[in-house]
């Protein structure tokens, strides 16, 4: 019979073998890599979390190339139910060598059970440690609460715009052509979003994307947290995509599904949705935290692409959505938490704005999207919310993030600055 110990052996030396084997991939700088670089010898463990195929991975091998190290990837189907974490850490030794072993890296280490603990003895041991993972509960809860000071976060999300950019470019440059870029190739970007595999490798998005969702619901939800009715959880996905940058509610959604579902059992689909990093929904700012709770939420996806690719017949979703998403995605880049410092505004009037950014030491940030202002309606809507977020917030100054439109304009004592998005 295989002992624990010899099964892990072969496991992690078959992984070493396919890392080995494996085309290094294109090396293309990522937005946070100069902060994650910086950290990379604190003695705090290092976390990095995000979407599946955002390229948590490449990061880490990237900062990691030169530097002794054992890795594991506990995405494996080969793994046990129960893992005995000893002998991991005996079989480790024996792949990768003892030096290696002063450097960890676990890849999607939700996947281990009680990980909280192996990581917590190990790093006591004083090993460098890197962990990767594609559930946001690991920053959350279990992180925040089992290793609260032992642990450095980052979230790395698929490209950026100015990071697809950069992609495009070093592929511009081994074909010996320099890509263009104008506000055409940014729609495009809009559209097929930013994962590594749609930008680099030219994967087809309304295949790779729904593929990818697919996969997010059934392994990752459907599998963990044993959910019995995917087709209803799929749906309410779809739902979900379909109401980006609007207010839903959880009664909306109801009505609007085809299947029954609790409140709570859907409300539990929701989270489970937010945790795997497929979308978020962002809460109404109110001074009473009880009020904010009960109010509406706007839905925005993690990659822009994920919006018409998941679903074939939201083909016809709002330029307007896009844009908003894209700027959602652009202000969590930024350091903004959701529902923690970035909500959107609703007046009394209903007069609304889509973020309002509280960072702590600066001044209150408002900024409204929109994908034209050129028909006087819209632009009389839109400056007409931002006066009364304004007035709530004390600002003198508001921003207007728009396709392709720059002005300046002064309206009731506040000066809005209209900007391009791409």
């Amino acid at each position: 019979m295989t002992s624990m110990k010899d099964l892990l052996v072969k496991i992690a030396q078959s992984q070493k073998e396919e890392s080995l084997a494996r085309p290094e991939p294109q090396q293309v700088p990522r937005d946070i890599e100069g902060a994650f670089r910086d950290s990379s010898d604190s003695p705090l463990i290092k976390v990095v979390i995000g979407p599946r195929r955002a390229g948590k991975s490449t990061l880490v091998h990237h900062v990691l190339n030169g530097v002794p190290h054992a890795h594991f990837n506990f995405e494996d189907d080969r793994l046990p139910a129960e893992l005995e974490t000893d002998a991991l850490l005996s079989a480790l030794q024996t792949v990768w060598g003892k030096a290696e072993n002063q450097t960890y890296f676990f890849d999607e280490i939700q996947n281990l059970a009680r990980w909280e603990q192996f990581l917590h003895r190990i790093h006591r041991a004083r090993k460098n440690i890197f962990i990767t993972g594609s559930n946001s509960r690991l920053l959350s809860k279990e992180l925040a609460t089992s290793l609260t000071g032992r642990y450095l976060s980052h979230t790395l999300l698929p490209f950026s715009w100015p990071e697809s950019q950069r992609a495009r470019s070093l592929m511009g440059h081994s074909s010996k052509q320099k890509p263009k870029v104008s506000k055409d190739t940014f729609y495009q970007y809009l559209i097929e979003g930013g994962f590594p595999d749609v930008v680099l490798k030219n994967a087809d998005p309304s295949v790779y994307l729904s593929q990818l969702w697919g996969a997010v619901l059934s392994r990752d939800i459907g599998d963990r947290y044993k959910v019995r009715n995917i087709p209803a959880l799929r749906a309410l996905g779809e739902l979900v995509l379909q109401s980006i940058g609007s207010r839903i509610s959880g009664r909306s959604l109801q009505k609007a599904l085809a299947h029954r579902l609790s409140n709570t059992t859907l409300e539990n689909y929701l989270s489970y949705g937010e945790e795997a990093f497929l979308f978020h929904l962002l809460q109404k700012f109110e001074p009473s935290l009880a009020k904010q709770k009960k109010a509406d939420r706007k839905p925005y996806a993690y990659d822009t692409g994920f919006i018409r690719s998941v679903r074939p017949s939201l083909v016809s979703a709002s330029q307007g959505q896009l844009l908003e998403n894209f700027v959602f995605l652009q202000l969590i880049r930024d350091g903004a938490e959701p529902n923690g410092d970035l909500f959107y505004f609703q007046s009394p009037k209903h007069e609304e704005v889509d973020f309002i950014y509280l960072k702590p030491g600066r001044p209150p940030q408002v900024i409204q999207v929109c994908w034209t202002l050129r028909e006087r309606t819209t632009y009389e809507r839109e400056v007409r919310a931002i006066l009364a977020a304004a007035k709530v917030f004390g600002v003198k100054e508001a921003t207007i993030i728009t396709y392709d439109e720059d002005l300046m304009i002064h309206e009731g004592g506040v000066e809005i600055v209209v900007k391009k998005a791409y």
